[in-house]
């Protein structure tokens, strides 16, 4: 793949993340989404092109506002690196119907991610869009199809009787275990898992964290060492 075809499944792959979490945050905080200029969200100044250049808008304001100087949260430039790089592995190694697929499979969970971070819940529907971009991304055998239904209900009832799992989490992890695999499932499980209690360490456990953040990054990360690794 050529230097230039690179370059541009990059900028388009992390210009969607960045355009996802935008329109997914103005959404939820109820501000209008089409024909409205990028603003600062502390002294609400317009952003001008340049600091809306995906990572490396982040990158020349050296993490802080132009105008205010307040700091601006490094999770945007992170996930907009993510998914540029998971765009340019996945044009790589997979058909061009797999790539759109795997795209718009993290693309999904991104925003679901976002959601679950400021109302600490996801939308069923993101859940049955995140689900059929699943199969349609690896379509499950009937064998698999039935393991997956028969251990998510058993889960979904011991859920009920304890309630140490979340219902969006449960939900999620039986969607992994379809589109992916059960190793797979249970790793992107794990690390999201080790990633929020590390966080939830350090801020000492006072306020309930959004598990959805983590799943998205555990995610991300399985999709680069898999497809890095074809």
């Amino acid at each position: 793949m050529t230097f230039i075809t690179t370059s541009l499944i990059f900028v388009m792959s992390s210009t969607l993340a960045s355009t996802v979490m935008c329109v997914t945050n103005r959404h939820l905080t109820h501000q209008p989404i089409l024909l409205a200029r990028s603003q600062c969200d502390y002294c609400a100044i317009t952003l001008i092109w340049w600091q809306l250049l995906p990572c490396l808008g982040w990158l020349l304001q050296i993490g802080r506002c132009h105008n205010c100087r307040q700091k601006i949260s490094s999770l945007y430039p992170l996930a907009e690196l993510m998914t540029g790089v998971v765009g340019v592995l996945s044009y790589e190694t997979r058909t061009p119907q797999q790539f759109l697929l795997q795209l718009l499979f993290i693309l999904i969970l991104l925003a679901l991610s976002v959601t679950d971070a400021v109302q600490l819940q996801v939308p069923v529907l993101g859940l049955l869009g995140l689900l059929l971009t699943g199969l349609l991304l690896n379509p499950p055998t009937v064998y698999h199809l039935l393991m997956v239904i028969i251990c998510y209900l058993l889960l979904n009832k011991c859920r009920f009787t304890d309630q140490w799992l979340g219902k969006g989490d449960l939900d999620f992890f039986a969607i992994s275990w379809l589109t992916f695999d059960f190793q797979t499932a249970t790793l992107t499980i794990f690390m999201a898992s080790i990633m929020a209690l590390a966080n939830n360490f350090r801020r000492d456990g006072q306020t309930r964290l959004p598990f959805f953040p983590y799943l998205w990054v555990a995610t991300g990360l399985v999709i680069l060492w898999q497809t890095s690794h074809q």
